[in-house]
C-alpha cells in the first residue's frame, strides 16, 4: 500500500513523503522505505521559544532516564516490559516497549534532537499479543506552588489511524490531558509542553496510551527526550508608584486629565494597564467620575485602583469687594438712594469660578426720612445653591440740631375752678414754646412730677427727636385759690370831705374786698421866677396844669434876663505836640459861662552831627542837652567814627617782566594817610584754536594769524579747517496704493554750503483691521458692522461686534411685622449695560418672635398662671395685648387657666408679635386619704396615718397633737372628727377627715345617708364597727322591695366591700332604700339589723 502524508505545524511547512509497508498478521514489518523530508526545521529549539515564566527564566530540572537512554541498549528492534521497575521509571499496567534508534525501521529518525532509544506506550512481547502500557515515575525535589513545565517529543508509526495517550500529574488531580497525533517518527517528531503547579515536594507522573488504533498496528504513542523544566511562583501584584487619590472638585473644568501611572513589578518591567471610567451624574451639581485601573503582571497577579473624582460646587461665591456702608443726609432722597445702593448690590462684588449668581437682598425695614440705620443682607447664590452673604448698613444721618425759637412763657391762674385743666393744658401745650427741627420728628418731654397741688411749679420742657438733639425751656405755673384784700386810694377834686367805701366782688372759688379812700383833692396856684439869658425873651407866662391830685393847678411865671459871660485863654507849653483848642462851660448863677482855651506848643530840637577821626581815643558818641531859644530842650548828638589810613591795591599786568612784583606809595593829607600797593603781575601771550569745516578739498589745513590781546601781548590765532564732505539721508515711507511704490532722490545745500541728497523709498502697506466688542440689549441690534475709516495713512477696516446683554433680575427679600406691608413690589432700573434691570422686592410677614417666661398653674384649679414678656423693648407702646383674642389690660397678664392659650401683641405702629400657643397644664390635685370611720373600745389605742398622691411639705392636724408627723398615735376615749391638712411645696392644700367612734365590743353602725358621687368621700355605704364582728348577709332593697345589692362577702369596716350607689352598672336614683344585715357577735350570738337610709347626690 502506497500513502500519502502531508504534515503541517504552527511554525514549519513538512513536504510529503512516500513509503510502502507490508502489514502481516501478527506483526508489523518495514520492508520497504522511501523517504524524502524537505523542511526548515532547527535541529535545537531554545527553550524560550515555547516555555517561559511569568518572573523569571525557566530553570531545567534534571531528572535521570528521562531519554530513556539507560540499562542495556535494548537489542534489536525493542524490549518489552511488563509492571515493575523500568530503570528509574515504573510500568503500572500493561507493557511498554523500550525501542532503538533503528526500531521499525528507523522510528527514531524524524527525532530533531538526533535518533535515540524511545519508548512505545503500546508493549508488544514477542509471544504475540499486546497491551496498552502506563508508564510512570516520581517527580522529587519539587517547590510546592511552583509551576513545572513538563516538554517531551511525541510520534507514531504511520499517519493512517488514529493514535492518542494521556499524562497525568497526581493521577490526574494536578495535570489531566490527552493528546492525539498522527506524526509517523521516521519522518518528523512532534514537540508536547504541559504545566502544571506543584502542591507538595513530590509528584507522580504518567503515561498512558489511549489511541483506538494502536492495537490494529500493535505500535501505539512514541515517546522520547521528556525535559521538566521549573518556573518560581510569583504572587507579588504590580504596586503602582503615583496612586491617583480621590478628588472633589467644583466644576466640571477642573476635573483633572487621567494620569500616567508609574508602575512597579518584581518581574515584569512593563505590567498590562487596563484603564476604565464611569460618569455618574446625580444631579446638575453634583456628578462622580469613576476611574478604575487594573494592571496586570506577566504571572497574572492583579492590583485594582479606583478613584473618585466628585465635582460638586460646594464653594460659595467668592467676595471680590464688600459691600460698602452708605450715609446720606436725611435731606437727600433716601428713598430713591437706598433703592440705587440696593440695586447695586450695596456696591459688593461677588465671583464664581462654576456658574452664575443670583442676588438676595433682604433687610428688617426701609429707611426711615429721619435718623435711622438699616442693616441689609446681601446673599450671593450660585447654581447649587451655595451662598455667601454679607451686611451692610445703610445710615440716615439728621445734622440739624433742634432750638427752640419761641420760649416757654409762665401762667399764673387764680381762683379758678379748672386749675388742673388749665394746667394739663398748659403742659400739652409746652407752655406755649415754638420749636424748629430738621427731619426727624420731634417729641416732648417735661418734668412735671404730677403734683398739681402746688401753688407754683417750674416745669423744664425738652425737646428731642430721634437723632439725640436735645433743646430745653422752662416756664413757671402758678395757682391761687385764696380770697384776698385790696387797698385803692381814690383823689377826687369834687368833694370837700374824704370818705371810705367797700366793695366785695364773689366768685365760685374765692371772694375779694376792695377798700377805697375817697381822698378830697385840692387845687393850687404857684408863682416861679426864672433865670433868662436871652435880652428878647419873654417877661412873663401862665401855665394851666393839673397836679398829683388830678385837680386844677396854675403857674405864673417870671422871667429876669442875665448877660452871659466869655473868656479866652491862651497856653504855650514844650509838652505839647500840636495845636488845639478846649472850651469848658461853667454854670454860673445864672447863665452859662464860656472858657476858651488854645494851646500853642513850643519847638524842641535834636541835631545828629557825623565826623571821622583818625585818633582812636576820639571815637564814640557824645551827647549834649541844651536849652534853645524858647526855652525847650535841644539835643546835639556828635558821633564821631574812627577811620584808619586808606589802603587801596592795584592789580597791573605788564607783557615785559617774567615774575610778579609788588610796589607802595604813601600819600599824606589833611585828613588821613593813604597807601597805594601796585601788584605787577607779567602778562602771559595767549593762543587760541578755532575749528572750520568745508566743502572744497583744496581749502582743507591750518592757518595761523597774529593779534595783540587786552594786555598788549602777542595772542596766535589757529583756525582748523576740515574737509566735509557731502551728506545723504534715506527716508522710509509707506503707501497703500502698490502703484505708487517707488524711489525719489532730492539734492540741498546743507549748513555747511555742501551738497545734501535725501532718497525717499515708498513701501506698500497693507489696510489694517481694527475690533470693537460692544453690548447692546436690543436683540435686533445684534450682530457684526463693518467701517471703513479713511485716515492720513492707509485705510483701516473696523469690525463693531455687537453682543446681547441680557436684562438682569435683583431679588430683594426683605421681613416686616406688618402685615399690610406685606407683599411683592417691582422698580425697573438700568443695569451697567443700559439694559432694563428688574428689582423685585419681596416683603415677607414675619412676626415678631416673642421672648417670654411662664409661670404654670401652682394648685389644681386654681387658675393663676402668669405670662411675662421680656423683650418689651422691640416694640413701640402703647401695646394691644391679646389672650385668646380678646383683649387684656394687665401686665405681665395674670390670672390665666389651665388649658390651651395663643397670645399675640400689637404695638402702635401695628407690628405684630408671632402668635404664642402654650399650655398651662392643671396640676395633679394633692389628695390625702383617710378611713372614713374608725371603730375602737374606750382607752384603746389606735394608729393613724394616711395616704397621699405625691410628696408634701407641711402636716397639720386638727385637734393639734402631732404637727408635721405622717402617723399619730392615738387613744380613743370620746367620739371625734379628727381633721388633717397637709400642704406641698407650692402650697397647695389637701384635707380629709376620720371619725373615730368609741364602741362596744358588739355595736355595729350603719350611716343615714351616703353620697356615691365620685368624690372620694362617703362613697361607699358598708357596716362599721367592732372588728370581731362578722358579716353574714347584706342586702339593700328599693321601696317596692326589689333587691339591688346582694353579697355574703362583706368585710366590717372596708368600704370597698359596700354597695356603691350603682345597680347592673348603673347609678340608682337618689331615695330612700331599706337594708338587711345579718351578722355574729365575738360569742358566736348572730343577729339581725334593718332599717332605712338615703342616698343623695
Amino acid at each position: 500500500m502506497i500513502s500519502a502524508i502531508a504534515f503541517r505545524s504552527t511554525s514549519s511547512t513538512f513536504t510529503l513523503y512516500r513509503f510502502a509497508f507490508i502489514r502481516p498478521v501478527l506483526n508489523i514489518r518495514l520492508d520497504k522505505f522511501i523517504l524524502v523530508i524537505l523542511f526548515c526545521l532547527n535541529n535545537s529549539m531554545p527553550v524560550s521559544a515555547q516555555i517561559s515564566c511569568c518572573c523569571d527564566i525557566p530553570k531545567e530540572i534534571i531528572y535521570p532516564g528521562l531519554d530513556f537512554e539507560f540499562d542495556q541498549p535494548p537489542p534489536f528492534g525493542y524490549y518489552s516490559y511488563f509492571p515493575g521497575s523500568f530503570g528509574p521509571w515504573t510500568v503500572t499496567q500493561g507493557i511498554i516497549d523500550h525501542g532503538d534508534p533503528a526500531y521499525c525501521g528507523g522510528l527514531a529518525n524524524g527525532n530533531p534532537n538526533g535518533p535515540s532509544a524511545f519508548i512505545d506506550l503500546w508493549g508488544s512481547p514477542a509471544t504475540g499479543g499486546g497491551a496498552a502500557g502506563t508508564l510512570s515515575y516520581t517527580l522529587t525535589g519539587l517547590t510546592t506552588g511552583n509551576t513545572y513545565f513538563i516538554e517531551f517529543w511525541y510520534a507514531t508509526f504511520t499517519a493512517a489511524g488514529s493514535f492518542s495517550a494521556n499524562l497525568k500529574i497526581d493521577g490526574g488531580s494536578l495535570l489531566n490531558v490527552n493528546w492525539t497525533a498522527n506524526n509517523p517518527g521516521a519522518a518528523i517528531w512532534l514537540k508536547k509542553v504541559y504545566s502544571f503547579v506543584a502542591t507538595g515536594s513530590t509528584a507522580q507522573m504518567s503515561f498512558t496510551d489511549t489511541g483506538p488504533s494502536s492495537p490494529t498496528y500493535q505500535i501505539g504513542m512514541l515517546l522520547d527526550d521528556i525535559r521538566i523544566y521549573e518556573c518560581s511562583h510569583d504572587d507579588e501584584k504590580p504596586v503602582i508608584l503615583n496612586p491617583p487619590a480621590d478628588e472633589e472638585v467644583a466644576c466640571t473644568t477642573n476635573v483633572p486629565p487621567v494620569p500616567t501611572l508609574k508602575l512597579s513589578d518584581n518581574c515584569d518591567k512593563n505590567p498590562f494597564n487596563r484603564f476604565k471610567s464611569r460618569k455618574d451624574s446625580i444631579s446638575p451639581c453634583l456628578v462622580k467620575y469613576y476611574r478604575s485601573w487594573e494592571i496586570e503582571d506577566h504571572c497574572n497577579n492583579i492590583t485594582t485602583w479606583d478613584q473618585l473624582i466628585t465635582i460638586q460646587d460646594i464653594d460659595p461665591p467668592l467676595e471680590l469687594r464688600a459691600p460698602s456702608t452708605k450715609i446720606i443726609h436725611c435731606s437727600d432722597s433716601v428713598q430713591s438712594k437706598f433703592q440705587s445702593w440696593i440695586g447695586n448690590h450695596c456696591d459688593a462684588q461677588m465671583s464664581d469660578m462654576c456658574s452664575s449668581i443670583s442676588w438676595n437682598i433682604s433687610y428688617s425695614h426701609p429707611p426711615k426720612l429721619s435718623c435711622d440705620s438699616v442693616k441689609v443682607l446681601i446673599t450671593a447664590q450660585d447654581a447649587c445653591g451655595n451662598t455667601t452673604q454679607d451686611s451692610s448698613y445703610f445710615i440716615v444721618v439728621d445734622s440739624i440740631p433742634l432750638k427752640i425759637t419761641k420760649a416757654a412763657r409762665s401762667m399764673s391762674v387764680q381762683c379758678s375752678g379748672h386749675a388742673r385743666d388749665s394746667l394739663r393744658s398748659w403742659l400739652q401745650r409746652q407752655g406755649g414754646a415754638e420749636l424748629q427741627s430738621g427731619c426727624s420728628k420731634a417729641y416732648w418731654n417735661n418734668s412735671f412730677d404730677g403734683d398739681s397741688s402746688r401753688t407754683k411749679m417750674t416745669v423744664y420742657f425738652v425737646a428731642s427727636d430721634s437723632c439725640g438733639h436735645q433743646d430745653t425751656t422752662s416756664a413757671d405755673f402758678t395757682q391761687s385759690n385764696h380770697a384776698d384784700t385790696s387797698y385803692i386810694n381814690n383823689i377826687q377834686c369834687q368833694i370837700g370831705t374824704s370818705f371810705t367805701d367797700t366793695l366785695i366782688y364773689t366768685t365760685q372759688y374765692c371772694d375779694s374786698v376792695v377798700i377805697r379812700n375817697n381822698i378830697s383833692g385840692r387845687k393850687d396856684t404857684s408863682y416861679l421866677k426864672i433865670d433868662q439869658c436871652q435880652a428878647s425873651g419873654p417877661a412873663s407866662d401862665t401855665l394851666h396844669l393839673m397836679n398829683l391830685e388830678g385837680c386844677d393847678s396854675l403857674s405864673i411865671l417870671l422871667f429876669e434876663y442875665h448877660q452871659p459871660s466869655r473868656t479866652l485863654i491862651k497856653d504855650f507849653q514844650c509838652t505839647y505836640n500840636q495845636f488845639s483848642i478846649d472850651s469848658i462851660i461853667l454854670a454860673g448863677q445864672f447863665c452859662d459861662s464860656i472858657l476858651v482855651t488854645e494851646r500853642y506848643p513850643l519847638r524842641k530840637d535834636t541835631t545828629l552831627i557825623n565826623t571821622t577821626t583818625c585818633d582812636s581815643s576820639l571815637a564814640g558818641v557824645m551827647i549834649r542837652h541844651l536849652i534853645n531859644t524858647v526855652g525847650c530842650d535841644s539835643l546835639v548828638i556828635l558821633r564821631q567814627q574812627f577811620v584808619s589810613a586808606k589802603i587801596e591795591i592795584v592789580q597791573s599786568y605788564d607783557c615785559l617782566i617774567t615774575q610778579a612784583y609788588n610796589d607802595t606809595v604813601n600819600v599824606s593829607g589833611t585828613g588821613c594817610d593813604s597807601l597805594f600797593i601796585t601788584i605787577h603781575i607779567p602778562a602771559k601771550k595767549d593762543t587760541t584754536r578755532l575749528m572750520k569745516q568745508t566743502c572744497k578739498i583744496s581749502e582743507a589745513g591750518q592757518k595761523m594769524e597774529h593779534f595783540i590781546n587786552a594786555h598788549g601781548c602777542d595772542s596766535l590765532v589757529v583756525t582748523d579747517i576740515v574737509f566735509q564732505p557731502s551728506d545723504s539721508m534715506v527716508v522710509l515711507l509707506t503707501t497703500c496704493r502698490r502703484a505708487e511704490e517707488r524711489t525719489e532722490k532730492q539734492s540741498f545745500v546743507n549748513r555747511f554750503g555742501c551738497d545734501s541728497m535725501i532718497t525717499r523709498i515708498y513701501h506698500f502697506q497693507l489696510a489694517d483691521t481694527g475690533n470693537i466688542t460692544q453690548h447692546t440689549c436690543n436683540p435686533s441690534e445684534v450682530g457684526t458692522d463693518s467701517v471703513w475709516i479713511n485716515n492720513s495713512g492707509c485705510d483701516s477696516l473696523l469690525l463693531i461686534h455687537t453682543l446681547l446683554s441680557q436684562s438682569d433680575t435683583t431679588k430683594i427679600r426683605i421681613n416686616t411685622c406688618i402685615p399690610s406691608e406685606a407683599g411683592i413690589r417691582s422698580v425697573m432700573s438700568k443695569n451697567h449695560f443700559g439694559c432694563d434691570s428688574l428689582i423685585l422686592t419681596e416683603t415677607t410677614f414675619q412676626p415678631v418672635r416673642l421672648q417670654y417666661h411662664l409661670d404654670s398653674v401652682s394648685c389644681h384649679a386654681k387658675n393663676d398662671g402668669i405670662l411675662t414678656i421680656t423683650n418689651l423693648n422691640d416694640f413701640q407702646r402703647p401695646l394691644i395685648l391679646l389672650l385668646d383674642q380678646q383683649r387684656v389690660d394687665s401686665f405681665p397678664v395674670t390670672g390665666i387657666t389651665s388649658s390651651m392659650h395663643d397670645f399675640r401683641m400689637i404695638d402702635s405702629a401695628g407690628c405684630e408679635s408671632e402668635i404664642l400657643q402654650f399650655e398651662l397644664y392643671d396640676p395633679e390635685e394633692l389628695m390625702i386619704d383617710l378611713p372614713d370611720r374608725i371603730s375602737l373600745q374606750k382607752g384603746q389605742d389606735t394608729l393613724i396615718s394616711f395616704n397621699r398622691n405625691r410628696p408634701v411639705f407641711r402636716i397639720e392636724w386638727y385637734p393639734q397633737l402631732c404637727q408635721g408627723c405622717d402617723t399619730i398615735d392615738f387613744q380613743g376615749n370620746d367620739d371625734l372628727w379628727l381633721y388633717c391638712m397637709v400642704y406641698d411645696r407650692n402650697g397647695c392644700p389637701a384635707r380629709d377627715s376620720v371619725y373615730l367612734q368609741i364602741v362596744s365590743h358588739d355595736e355595729i353602725y350603719l350611716p343615714d345617708a351616703f353620697s356615691p358621687n365620685g368624690d372620694q368621700v362617703n362613697d361607699y355605704y358598708y357596716p362599721q364597727g367592732s372588728a370581731n364582728i362578722t358579716v353574714q348577709e347584706f342586702r339593700i332593697f328599693d321601696r317596692w322591695g326589689e333587691v339591688i345589692f346582694d353579697t355574703d362577702h362583706c368585710v366590717i369596716n372596708e368600704s370597698s366591700t359596700g354597695w356603691n350607689g350603682q345597680m347592673n352598672h348603673r347609678m340608682v336614683n337618689p331615695g330612700v332604700y331599706l337594708l338587711y344585715l345579718r351578722y355574729s357577735q365575738p360569742d358566736g350570738t348572730t343577729k339581725l339589723l334593718t332599717r332605712s337610709f338615703s342616698l343623695i347626690r
